[in-house]
C-alpha cells in the first residue's frame, strides 16, 4: 500500500478505531492516545462544530456538562476530526483524570506523556518539576493536550502550558473557572439523535416499526445518553439472545419501572457505568446541609419544570432558608452538573426522572415535604405561581386528599383562573385521572372536545354550558359548574341558549394532526397501522394507538386517492389533472410499507398520463383510466400480475378524463363526458348497464349483500347528493342490472362508506350510522370540521380520515349521538338574517325557517326547492334564492305577512312580477339585500361571455336593483360582483378581484378601489360606515361616502365569511370557525365563541345588541347571549357618526 495514501485511514473491527500515518524512515510516528469512537456513536454537529472551531483557535476548550451527557466522547470525535488531525501533526495526548485521581496520580499521568514525547528523558518524581518537564517539551510543537473527566481544579495548572492548545472535559463549574477557557455545553440529546443512539446499539438495522418503537423509548427516556448507552446495550443482549424489539422494549420498560437501578454496571474502571454511582460521586461534593435539601427535591414530579420561588418557598418551611440560602444551593447544585436543565434566566430547573426517582429512596418522610410544600402555598384556591397552579393537584393526590381535589374542580371560578394561568392540557388530565366516575367523565369529555377553544380562557363559561346543557340529572358535578358557567360575571363571553355543541358523553374521539389533507386510507392487515395518502404525495404509516407516524414515504403517482394493503405492501393509486399536474412516474405504485422499500410501478407504459388520469386499487385489484386511452380501463391484480383491458362501454365518449372505482365484485367507470356511470360485471366478465341517465354525479360504490349501492353527489352542486340502489336481477343469465333506482336524499356531501358489522357508515362532515339505507340515520360520529375521506372500523375504535388533516379515533362502546344531537339544523346552513325577534335560516337542503330565538322555538318553515343560496328579511319582504345551477334555479318574493300562511300559497302580483323582472332565463341570484321596498341582488348568469341586458354589455356577476312595489329595475351595474348592501341613496358592491365601488341608486360611480387581496366575501352598510370582509381573513371599515378607510380588524385564521353590524358591535364570522365580536369604534374584541365542528358561513346580531345567532356547514345554528360584563356594554348608545 502507498504509504501517502494510508496517511490518516483509520481500520480497525467495529469496535475500536485505529489511526495510520505516513512514517517517515528514522522518524517516529506521532503519539495519539484519544480512544477511539464507539460503534454507536451518534454525532453532534452543534457541539462538535465549537469544540473543533475554538482549538482551531489555539484556545483552552472546556466541555462542560452533566455525568453520563457524552463530554468525552465528544471530546474524542474531535481529536479524531480531520481538520484537528491536520492542525496538531505532532501528535494529541489524552490524559484521563477521574474523581480519585491524586498528586501522585497526576504525576504518574505526567511522567506517561514525557515517555511518548522523548523516552530517553528521566522523568522527575516532583509534580512542578515533571510539569516543567513536559512544558519544556512540548514548546514548539504542535500537539493537542487532552485533559479527560477533571474533578480537581487544584491539579490544573500543572498540565495547561501557555502555547499548548488544550481540551478539558469535567462536569465542575470550579474546575471550568480555573482553566479559564471558552466553555462548550454539554446536555441532553436532540430526539432525533437519541433514537439514533438506541438504533445503533441493535444487531441489526431496525425496519420502520422496532425504529418507532426505538424512538418512543428514546423521548421517555428523557434523552440522556448515559441511560441511553445502558438501555441500548440491555436491548442488544435481549434481541442477541432471541427476543423481538417490541418484547425487549417492553421487559426493559417494566424493569425499569420496578427498579431504575436494574441496568448499573457496577465497574471500578468507569464509574459512568452505574447510574446511581454516577449520581453519588457528585452528591458528595456538596456540603452536608445542601444534600439534605437536594434529597427535598424528590417531591417535585419528574420532568417538571419547577421555578426558584417555588424550591425556596420548600426549603424555608424545611430548613428555614432565605432567599439568599436557597440561591447558594441551587447554584451549588447547579456547578456540579446535578440538574437535567437550569434556565438560568427564568430561574427554572429539571431533574431528570431517573435522579427524581434515585434521590425518592433518600428523600426520608415525603407525605411531610408534601404538606410542607402546600402550607407553603397558602390558600389552594388562589395558588401563587404557575407551576402551584399545575401541580396543585398532583400534591393534594399525594396526601390522598381526594375530597379536596373534588372541591376545587366543581369550582367554575377556580377552573377559570387555572387556565388563565396554564394550558388546558393539564387541567383536562386532572379531571381525568381524578375523577374517573360519571360526573367528572361529563366534564372531561366536555373540556376534550372543547380543544383549542380554551386556550382562551373566557370560552370556557360557553363551552360547558354548550356540552353540559343536556346532561341528566343527579350529577352534582356539572350541575354545580353549569349553575356558576351561567351566572359567571368576570368573563365577557358568549352564552348559548340551549345545548349547541357537540354533547360531552356522545362522539368522544381522540384527534391526530397529519398536517396535511388526507385523500385516502387503508387499515394494516392486523389493525394495528393505518396508513393514509396524503395531499402533500406522502404515504404515511401512522400507530394509531399510539397516536406516532412510524414512517413517511414520497410517491410518484401525483395525489394519492386510494391505497390498499396487502401483507407488507401497500398499493398507492393516483390522479392527476391535465391541466395542474405533471406526469407521474407512474399511476400505481408498490411499496413495502414496514421497511420503506419502493418495489415497483405499474402502468408507468400507459399512453397519455400527461392528459390526465384516474386510479383506484382496492384489495389485490388495480384499475386505470386516463382520457390518452381513449378511456380504456386497465384492470389489474397487483399481487398476481395479471392484467386485463376493458373497453368503456356506450356511454363514454370523447377524451374528457373518465373516473374509476372498484366495488368487487363490480366496477364502476364514470364517463367525464356524458355524466354516466356503467356498472361492470368481474365476475362476469361484461358490463351491466349505466345508471340510465342520472346526470352529473361522481361515485362511491360499496356492496350491501347482494346490492350495489352508490353514493352519488352532483358534480355542479356538490352538496346535493344522493344515495342510490342496485339490486341483480334475480332472472339467471341477464344482462342488466335492475334499472329502477331508490333514491334516498341526503343532507350532506356523501364522500366515504363503510360497513360495520351490519350496519352502514356513511361520511360526508359527519359520520351517520344506518340500519337501513333506506331509512333515516339511528345514529352519528361529528367533530371532522373538513369532508371525510374515510372510514375504518378496527376493534373497539372507529378510524376517520378527513381533509381537514386529521384522523379521529373514536370509541365505538360510546352511544353515538342521534341524527341532529337537539340542534336546530341538521342541514347546513347557507343564509342566515335576523329581524325583530326572529332569525331566519336558509339551508342547502332546501328549507328556509323562522326561529324565535328568544325561546328557541320554530316559527314557521317552509320549502324552497332547491339549495337556499341567497336571503333577506326586513319588516315588510322577505327574498331567497334556490338553485342546483343558475339553469335550475328560483328567486322567490315573499310578503313577510303571508310567508308561512298556508293559504296564502299562491304569490301576489306584485311578488310574481318582481321575481320575473329581477330572474331572467339561465340567471341564478347568489347575493340579496333590502332596504326598504327595494331589492338589491347579485345576478350570476349561466354563460360566462357578455350577456346584453337592459340595454348593457355584463360580463360575470352584475348588481341588479328592482323596487319591489313598482315592479321596475332601478339599476344593474358592476362586473364579477360577489357581494352587494344597498341604502336609500346609495349602492356598494365587492368584486371577485377584491375591489369595493360605490354608486348612487341612479347609476353614477361615486368611487371605486381594491380593498382587500382577493375575493370579497361580504359587506354591510351601517350609518355613514361601511364593512367589508374577504378571503385575505381582514375586515376593514370605510367612511362610506369618500371611501377613506377607518380600521381594519384582523387577521383572522381563516377568511372572513360574513359579518353584521348594528350600534357600536361588529360581529363576525369566519372560517376559524369563531364568531367574535368587536366594538367597531375603538377595534377592540369584546368576546369570541368557537363552533367546533364545521366552518361558520353566516352570523346575525339581534336588535337588542346582546343576542347573536350564527350557522354553518355542520347544521348549528348557535343562538348566543352576552354575558359578564358585556351585556351593558351591548346596550351603550352608539357614538358619534354612527
Amino acid at each position: 500500500m502507498d504509504a501517502r495514501a494510508a496517511q490518516g485511514v483509520q481500520i480497525g473491527d467495529g469496535n475500536q478505531q485505529f489511526n495510520t500515518f505516513m512514517v517517515v524512515p528514522g522518524a517516529a510516528a506521532p503519539p495519539f492516545t484519544a480512544p477511539g469512537l464507539p460503534r454507536h456513536f451518534v454525532s453532534r454537529p452543534r457541539e462538535l462544530e465549537g469544540i473543533v472551531g475554538r482549538l482551531l483557535g489555539g484556545a483552552v476548550v472546556v466541555v462542560h456538562g452533566g455525568g453520563g451527557f457524552g463530554k468525552s466522547t465528544l471530546a474524542a470525535a474531535a481529536c479524531h476530526d480531520d481538520r484537528v488531525r491536520a492542525a496538531f501533526r505532532d501528535g494529541v495526548l489524552w490524559l484521563r483524570f477521574g474523581q480519585a485521581t491524586t498528586r501522585e496520580g497526576a504525576v504518574a499521568l505526567l511522567h506517561d506523556q514525557i515517555r511518548l514525547l522523548d523516552p530517553h528523558t528521566h522523568a522527575a518524581n516532583d509534580l512542578g518539576a515533571a510539569s516543567a518537564q513536559l512544558r519544556s517539551l512540548l514548546a514548539g510543537r504542535a500537539v493537542l493536550l487532552v485533559l479527560d473527566d477533571v474533578w480537581s481544579a487544584g491539579l490544573l495548572p500543572y498540565f495547561l502550558f501557555t502555547g499548548t492548545p488544550c481540551l478539558v472535559t469535567t462536569r465542575l463549574d470550579a474546575v471550568l473557572g480555573r482553566a479559564g477557557g471558552r466553555p462548550v455545553p454539554v446536555g441532553e440529546l436532540t430526539g432525533e439523535q437519541a433514537a439514533e443512539l438506541l438504533m445503533r446499539w441493535q444487531p441489526e438495522p431496525p425496519d420502520a416499526v422496532a425504529s418507532a418503537l426505538l424512538t418512543a423509548l428514546a423521548g421517555r427516556l428523557g434523552e440522556w445518553p448515559l441511560m441511553l448507552e445502558l438501555v441500548g446495550a440491555e436491548l442488544r443482549s435481549l434481541v442477541a439472545a432471541g427476543r423481538t424489539t417490541a418484547e425487549a422494549v417492553a421487559h426493559v420498560e417494566r424493569r425499569l419501572a420496578l427498579d431504575v437501578g436494574y441496568l448499573d454496571r457496577h465497574s471500578d474502571e468507569d464509574r459512568n457505568a452505574a447510574i446511581s454511582s454516577s449520581l453519588d460521586a457528585s452528591v458528595a461534593l456538596l456540603r452536608p446541609e445542601h444534600r439534605a435539601r437536594f434529597a427535598e427535591l424528590a417531591v417535585f414530579p419528574a420532568g417538571a419544570d419547577v421555578p426558584f420561588g417555588t424550591i425556596w418557598r420548600l426549603w424555608r418551611a424545611t430548613a428555614g432558608y432565605d432567599a439568599l440560602a436557597a440561591e447558594d444551593a441551587v447554584e451549588e447544585m447547579y456547578r456540579l452538573a446535578l440538574f437535567t436543565r437550569y434556565d438560568v434566566r427564568r430561574r427554572l430547573l429539571r431533574l431528570h426522572d431517573v435522579v427524581q426517582r434515585l434521590i425518592v429512596r433518600r428523600a426520608g418522610d415525603l407525605d411531610l415535604l408534601h404538606r410542607r410544600l402546600l402550607e407553603s402555598w397558602g390558600d389552594p384556591r388562589h395558588p401563587p405561581d404557575a407551576y402551584a397552579w399545575t401541580y396543585l393537584i398532583h400534591h393534594l393526590h399525594q396526601l390522598g386528599k381526594d375530597k379536596e381535589i373534588r372541591e376545587l374542580l366543581s369550582d367554575f371560578d377556580w377552573v377559570y383562573r387555572r387556565l388563565q394561568a396554564t394550558p388546558a392540557a393539564g387541567l383536562i388530565a386532572d379531571f381525568a385521572e381524578r375523577c374517573p366516575d360519571r360526573d367528572g367523565e361529563f366534564v372531561t369529555a366536555a373540556l376534550r372536545m372543547a380543544g383549542p377553544a380554551l386556550s382562551d380562557p373566557a370560552q370556557l363559561a360557553a363551552q360547558l354550558v354548550g356540552r353540559l346543557a343536556g346532561a341528566p340529572p343527579g350529577l352534582p358535578m356539572v350541575e354545580r359548574l353549569l349553575e356558576e358557567a351561567r351566572r359567571y360575571e368576570s368573563a365577557p363571553s358568549l352564552l348559548p341558549e340551549r345545548v349547541h355543541l357537540l354533547p360531552a358523553d356522545r362522539g368522544v374521539h381522540t384527534r391526530v394532526n397529519v398536517g396535511s389533507p388526507i385523500l385516502s386510507a387503508a387499515l394494516s392487515e392486523d389493525g394495528a397501522y393505518l396508513l393514509t395518502g396524503q395531499n402533500d404525495g406522502i404515504l404515511s404509516v401512522w400507530d394509531w394507538r399510539r397516536h406516532e407516524r412510524v414512517a413517511a414515504l414520497a410517491c410518484g403517482v401525483g395525489q394519492p386517492w386510494s391505497v390498499a394493503v396487502q401483507g407488507e405492501l401497500v398499493a398507492v393509486g393516483g390522479a392527476g389533472n391535465a391541466r395542474s399536474d405533471p406526469r407521474p412516474a407512474a399511476p400505481i405504485q408498490i411499496w413495502n410499507w414496514r421497511t420503506g422499500e419502493h418495489v415497483r410501478d405499474l402502468g408507468a407504459d400507459l399512453p397519455g398520463l400527461e392528459e390526465g388520469y384516474c386510479t383506484h386499487v382496492y384489495g389485490t385489484l388495480a384499475a386505470v383510466t386516463n382520457g390518452g386511452m381513449n378511456n380504456r380501463i386497465e384492470l389489474l391484480d397487483w399481487i398476481r400480475h395479471t392484467r386485463l383491458t376493458l373497453d368503456p362501454d356506450t356511454g363514454s365518449t370523447g377524451n374528457s378524463p373518465d373516473e374509476v372505482f372498484l366495488a368487487p365484485p363490480y366496477l364502476l367507470h364514470h364517463h367525464g363526458s356524458s355524466r354516466v356511470t356503467s356498472v361492470y360485471d368481474l365476475r362476469r366478465g361484461e358490463w351491466l348497464g349505466s345508471t340510465n341517465g342520472q346526470v352529473g354525479i361522481r361515485t362511491i360504490p360499496f356492496v350491501v349483500g347482494e346490492a350495489l349501492c352508490v353514493a352519488a353527489r352532483w358534480i355542479e352542486v356538490p352538496d346535493v347528493p344522493g344515495l342510490l340502489f342496485r339490486r341483480e336481477a334475480e332472472a339467471e343469465g341477464s344482462r342488466s342490472a335492475d334499472t329502477a333506482c331508490d333514491v334516498w336524499g341526503y343532507a350532506a356531501i356523501v364522500s366515504a362508506v363503510a360497513r360495520d358489522a351490519a350496519r352502514t357508515l356513511v361520511g360526508g362532515h359527519v359520520v351517520d350510522v344506518y340500519d337501513r339505507l333506506d331509512q333515516p340515520p339511528v345514529g352519528c360520529l361529528e367533530g371532522h370540521s373538513e369532508l371525510i375521506t374515510s372510514i375504518h372500523p378496527a376493534g373497539e375504535a372507529l378510524l376517520t380520515t378527513s381533509h381537514d388533516a386529521t384522523i379521529r379515533i373514536w370509541d365505538r362502546r360510546r352511544p353515538q349521538a342521534p341524527p341532529g344531537g337537539g340542534r336546530f339544523h341538521r342541514p347546513a346552513i347557507s343564509a342566515l338574517e335576523a329581524e325583530g325577534e326572529s332569525v331566519f335560516a336558509g339551508t342547502l337542503s332546501g328549507t328556509i325557517e323562522e326561529w324565535d330565538w328568544r325561546t328557541a322555538t320554530l316559527r314557521a318553515s317552509d320549502s324552497a326547492g332547491m339549495a337556499v343560496r341567497a336571503l333577506a328579511v326586513n319588516d315588510r319582504w322577505l327574498v331567497h334564492s334556490a338553485f342546483e345551477h343558475p339553469k335550475h334555479s328560483e328567486f322567490t318574493v315573499r310578503d313577510r305577512r303571508r310567508w308561512a300562511d298556508p293559504a296564502a300559497a299562491a304569490p301576489t302580483r306584485a311578488e310574481a312580477s318582481a321575481r320575473a323582472i329581477i330572474l331572467q332565463k339561465h340567471q341564478a341570484v347568489v347575493r340579496a339585500r333590502l332596504c326598504g321596498d327595494s331589492c338589491a341582488v347579485v345576478v350570476r348568469p349561466y354563460y360566462t361571455p357578455a350577456n346584453s341586458i337592459g340595454g348593457g354589455p355584463f360580463t360575470g356577476n352584475w348588481v341588479c336593483v328592482a323596487d319591489l312595489n313598482a315592479d321596475t329595475v332601478e339599476l344593474m351595474v358592476g362586473e364579477w360582483v360577489s357581494a352587494v348592501d344597498l341604502s336609500a341613496d346609495l349602492v356598494v358592491a365587492g368584486t371577485a378581484g377584491g375591489e369595493v365601488h360605490l354608486w348612487t341608486r341612479s347609476g353614477a360611480p361615486v368611487w371605486g378601489f381594491p380593498a382587500h387581496d382577493g375575493l370579497v366575501l361580504d359587506l354591510r352598510i351601517c350609518g355613514e360606515w361601511l364593512f367589508t370582509c374577504g378571503v385575505d381573513r381582514m375586515v376593514r371599515s370605510w367612511q362610506l361616502r369618500t371611501g377613506i378607510p377607518r380600521r381594519a380588524f384582523g387577521p383572522f385564521a381563516g377568511p372572513v365569511t360574513g359579518l353584521d353590524v348594528r350600534g357600536r358591535l361588529l360581529v363576525t364570522a369566519a372560517e376559524d370557525q369563531c364568531v367574535t365580536v368587536f366594538d367597531r369604534y375603538d377595534g377592540r374584541e369584546l368576546a369570541r365563541f368557537d363552533d367546533d365542528v364545521a366552518v361558520t358561513r353566516a352570523v346575525a346580531l339581534g336588535d337588542d345588541l346582546a343576542t347573536f345567532a350564527a350557522g354553518g356547514m355542520s347544521g348549528f345554528l348557535h343562538v348566543l347571549r352576552a354575558n359578564g360584563p358585556l351585556r351593558a356594554r351591548f346596550g351603550a348608545s352608539p357614538g358619534p357618526g354612527a
